[in-house]
């Protein structure tokens, strides 16, 4: 419902439907998707930063 209505604001104000559709797709780019990457990013480096750590613990001992 929100999707649909995203582009539809704007043209209920006056916006062409193929300038409302062209600014709610990098909206929604940088509102989700970046976010999403930002996210991957952030897990991959805790993950990457775990094991690292686990590798140089010594014999016997947890670090988590």
């Amino acid at each position: 419902m929100v999707e649909a209505g995203l582009p539809a604001l704007p043209v209920w104000y006056g916006l062409t439907p193929g300038s409302a559709i062209g600014a709610t797709l990098p909206y929604r780019a940088v509102s989700y998707w970046a976010l999403q990457l930002v996210g991957w990013a952030a897990w991959l480096g805790m993950t990457l930063r775990n094991e690292q750590s686990e590798a140089s613990a010594p014999p016997g001992e947890s670090s988590g």
